[in-house]
């Protein structure tokens, strides 16, 4: 098994989606949102987790807590030296 995201709902979304995600192995997790550039906009989870299924609320703001604009993001779980990334769209 390995850390994985499982997808986020709704998708597409605004103002705000949950991103469900699994962690393999007990562990430091960091869930990170990154523009269509590849540009980094927020950290959403950076702290140890559990084994086990998880979820993480975004609310469509950059770490400045400014809202982004419409378009495509990915987020990216990385977990135990692993790593997997999913798609999202944010339609205003």
């Amino acid at each position: 098994r390995q850390a994985k995201i499982v997808g986020n709902y709704p998708n597409p979304f605004n103002p705000t989606t949950t991103i469900s995600y699994q962690i393999a192995t007990d562990s430091m997790a960091k869930l990170d949102i990154y523009n269509i550039k590849g540009q980094f906009v927020k950290t959403l989870v950076n702290e140890p987790k559990v084994m086990g299924e998880h979820q993480a609320v975004w609310d469509g703001k950059d770490f400045r807590g400014k809202g982004v604009a419409s378009g495509v993001f990915f987020v990216r779980l990385s977990s135990a030296g692993k790593s997997s990334v999913h798609k999202m769209l944010l339609m205003k």
